[in-house]
């Protein structure tokens, strides 16, 4: 499972740089997931072209198609990510089938749990922090919610914090219990993606083990729990 995935935006992007230049310098230096989104773009035989480059210039590391199941599978990705106003989890399982990954965004807890049950691999969460891309959503939920949820246990697919995530603070979203970070204007507006993604992977690494540590504490307090002691 991925911990720092860049989601691209290819209208955010710097004058003289390309999309698959952004893609192939996030994927090699820390990102190890790229999600297309490129939603403006309709015209199916188009996306599926760009869907094809960038596949090839995200290389190795995970690759997601948004909302497009039919181009997910046209090119072979390893998985689809569904939006509130997608099909359903579980029509997307019977699309994709039981092998690629199918994530959810969700803004709730009670999202959160509705994409869970219906067999969702994996939830974006958001928006963390203020986004522009995000303000339609309401404000934003901070890390309390991320924070809720890793200590209630409840949830068991892995929760990746999105909106307004720097490389400053995704140390906080890690550290609250989110499994990554996906990160849109961070790596796409950045003079340098490369270094950009990097600075992110960094924050991810620095901070993994003490999460790690956290769950045990949850696990051993709630075996207590259980024990009556």
């Amino acid at each position: 499972m991925f911990e720092l995935c860049y989601v691209t935006d290819r209208k955010q992007l710097k004058p003289g740089q390309t999309l698959e230049q952004v893609v192939s310098l996030a994927a090699g230096n820390g990102a190890d997931a790229v999600m297309l989104r490129e939603k403006d773009l309709k015209d199916t035989a188009l996306l599926l072209k760009l869907a094809e480059r960038i596949k090839k210039a995200a290389g190795k590391v995970e690759y997601i198609i948004n909302g497009r199941c039919d181009i997910a599978l046209a090119v072979n990705a390893g998985g689809v990510h569904l939006s509130s106003n997608s099909i359903s989890v579980k029509q997307a399982r019977k699309i994709m089938g039981r092998t690629k990954l199918i994530g959810k965004s969700c803004h709730s807890q009670k999202d959160a749990l509705l994409a869970q049950k219906a067999g969702a691999d994996y939830i974006f969460l958001g928006p963390v922090f203020y986004t522009k891309s995000k303000a339609k959503y309401g404000k934003p939920l901070g890390c309390g919610l991320v924070r809720k949820m890793f200590k209630t246990g409840k949830i068991k697919i892995p929760v990746i914090g999105v909106g307004g995530i720097i490389p400053n603070n995704t140390a906080e979203v890690i550290k609250a219990g989110a499994f990554g970070v996906a990160v849109i204007s961070g790596i796409s507006k950045a003079e340098d993606p490369g270094k950009a993604a990097a600075l992110y992977r960094e924050a991810i690494e620095k901070n993994r083990f003490l999460r790690f540590v956290k769950f045990l504490m949850f696990i051993k307090k709630n075996l207590k729990r259980g024990r009556g002691e």
